[in-house]
C-alpha cells in the first residue's frame, strides 16, 4: 500500500491516470519510485526493464496514478521499442539527477522532443533527483552539479523547465524523502488534465 493512499468509500471509484517516468539511466527515477511506494528507496536499485505500479493519490478526487518507470538507455532494440511503453499517456515526468549535467542535458536534446512527439501536448513536469548531494558532497566534487543559481539567481532547471514548456519544475531526494509528496501531487494534478492522452 502506497504511504500516499487515502481510504475513499466502495461507492467511488477512482480516476485513472497513466504516467510514464523518464531520464538518463542512473538519475534516480527507480529510487524515487521505490519512495513512493514504502517511504525509502531499496539500494543499488536499477530499472532494466519497463515496470508499472499502481498509486492511489488523493488530489481533490480519488485517483489512481499507474507510474511507469521507463530505463532511461538500453540496445538498438529496445529504443526502438521504447515508445511502444507510452501509449495512453496522460503525463509525463523527465527527471535529471542534479549530480550529472549530462543527464541535465539529455533532457533537452533526448527526452523533452520525445515527449513533445508521443503527448498531445506538454503535459509533463521537469523533475531533479538527488537534491541532497548539493549539501552532501564535498566542495571539490561539485563541479559536475547543476547548480541552484547562475549569475542572474536564476533556478538552472527552472531556466530549462521554461525552455521545454514544461508545466513545472520540482525537485526532490528520495534518499531523504524530502519533498516527494509535494511532487506526487503536483504531477497528479498535472495528470489529471482530461483533454490530453497519447494515443
Amino acid at each position: 500500500m502506497s504511504i500516499y493512499h487515502d481510504h475513499y468509500s466502495s461507492k467511488t471509484t477512482p480516476k485513472k491516470r497513466k504516467v510514464v517516468v523518464v531520464g538518463d539511466s542512473g538519475t534516480g527515477k527507480s529510487s524515487l519510485l521505490d519512495a513512493i511506494r514504502q517511504g525509502y528507496p531499496s539500494p543499488g536499485k536499477a530499472s532494466t526493464t519497463v515496470d508499472n505500479s499502481v498509486y492511489t493519490v488523493n488530489v481533490n478526487n480519488q485517483l489512481e496514478l499507474d507510474l511507469w518507470d521507463i530505463p532511461g538507455s538500453g540496445t538498438e532494440d529496445y529504443e526502438r521499442l521504447r515508445p511502444l511503453s507510452y501509449a495512453g499517456m496522460h503525463a509525463s515526468v523527465i527527471c535529471f539527477s542534479i549530480d550529472s549535467r549530462s543527464s541535465f542535458d539529455s533532457v533537452r536534446d533526448k527526452w523533452a522532443p520525445e515527449m513533445l512527439h508521443y503527448l498531445s501536448e506538454n503535459t509533463f513536469v521537469l523533475l531533479a533527483l538527488k537534491c541532497d548531494m548539493r549539501n552532501n558532497l564535498e566542495q571539490g566534487s561539485k563541479l559536475n552539479l547543476v547548480s541552484y543559481e547562475e549569475a542572474s539567481y536564476i533556478l538552472l532547471g527552472l531556466k530549462l523547465a521554461k525552455e521545454i514548456n514544461a508545466l513545472h519544475y520540482l525537485e526532490c531526494s528520495a534518499v531523504e524523502n524530502r519533498d516527494i509528496i509535494n511532487c506526487v501531487k503536483q504531477i497528479a494534478q498535472v495528470a489529471l488534465s482530461e483533454s490530453y492522452l497519447c494515443n
